[in-house]
């Protein structure tokens, strides 16, 4: 019995020992836990100091940003407000431009309206004045029957074709108009005439050749030896439509001359010369003459240079040549 009592109070004991040992290491352990709290603790309000002031100093830049922002805005409105006072002063300008601009184009249309219609008449200034010039050689379109002037003038020195295709009638009053011609239009040098350019600003060139019409031949009572043969074709062609008849033009090294021909069946030719005062022929009596004679007779009187027959030209015909063969082939093969 009392060696069970002794087993028991050991182990009691040891109990109460190891109970004692456990509680120990119990407490020893909490406190630790609780300085690792205590730490942790004091970690964490450190940590929320320096937060605290990171935000103290956040809220003071954000106070300042917004300030400067309050500021900028104002500016900012303050230009807008600069800026659309601008843009409506811009938009009335450009309005009132815009409108100007409309009025200038009405005038500017109008201008080239103008402008078109002046050079249009300058245009036809331009070839009117320089046709006188002929520089194509052509003279058919100065021969003018119709013309009334010419008319009166042959009228009234010939009477006109009283017998339809009397040939010495036609004979008769081709001398008569010749003559009169010669007696009442008196040799003109021309005078310098303008050539015209497309450019209006192109200064004029002048020439000492020109061409006029029968017209203002009469009017001047004066005119070259162009002029005079014109004259005398346009009023032979008012005086009659039966028989044929032509200004011929000859030609050499520097110079020339025209009168008219009378073409005669059989290769015969007379000239008509009033400038020169010459007709085909002996004394006062105009006839023909073999094509060959007539113009040797002719070019004696007006050159003694090489000459040649360049063109012969009529209000409907007009032909050119190279040469008086050429000349003498063609009135061979129309007239014999």
């Amino acid at each position: 019995m009392m060696i069970l009592r002794q087993k028991n109070v050991t182990i009691v004991l040891v109990i109460m020992a190891l109970l004692t040992l456990g509680g120990a290491w119990y407490v020893n352990d909490q406190r630790k836990q609780i300085e690792a709290l205590n730490f942790r603790i004091m970690s964490l309000q450190y940590q929320n100091s320096v937060l605290t002031s990171r935000c103290n100093a956040l809220e003071t830049n954000i106070s300042s940003v917004f300030e400067e922002f309050e500021v900028e805005i104002a500016v900012l409105q303050e230009d807008y407000a600069e800026l659309e006072n601008l843009y409506l002063t811009v938009q009335y300008n450009y309005d009132s431009l815009e409108y100007e601009l409309f009025r200038e184009s009405e005038s500017r249309g109008e201008i080239e309206e103008e402008f078109n219609v002046y050079m249009a008449e300058f245009k036809k200034l331009k070839e009117d004045v320089n046709s006188r010039l002929a520089f194509d050689g052509d003279l058919s379109r100065f021969v003018t029957p119709e013309d009334p002037a010419v008319v009166e003038a042959m009228q009234m020195i010939s009477g006109g074709l009283e017998t339809w295709g009397s040939m010495s009638e036609f004979w008769g009053d081709s001398k008569l108009l010749h003559d009169w011609i010669v007696g009442n239009i008196a040799y003109a040098v021309d005078s310098p005439y303008p050539y015209l350019y497309s450019d209006p600003s192109e200064s004029v060139k002048w020439f000492v050749q020109s061409v006029r019409y029968p017209n203002e031949t009469l009017a001047d009572a004066s005119g070259d030896c162009e002029d005079q043969a014109l004259l005398l074709e346009s009023m032979m062609e008012a005086h009659n439509e039966r028989f044929t008849q032509w200004c011929i033009s000859i030609q050499w090294e520097g110079d020339g001359h025209v009168g008219v021909g009378i073409p005669i069946e059989g290769g015969r030719l007379a000239i008509l010369d009033p400038s020169g005062g010459y007709h085909s022929g002996a004394g006062d009596s105009l006839s023909s003459m073999p094509v060959t004679d007539a113009l040797d007779d002719w070019i004696s009187m007006v050159s003694d240079k090489e000459t040649h027959v360049n063109s012969v030209f009529s209000s409907e015909l007009y032909v050119e040549f190279e040469s008086t063969d050429e000349f003498l082939a063609w009135f061979t093969e129309n007239y014999g």
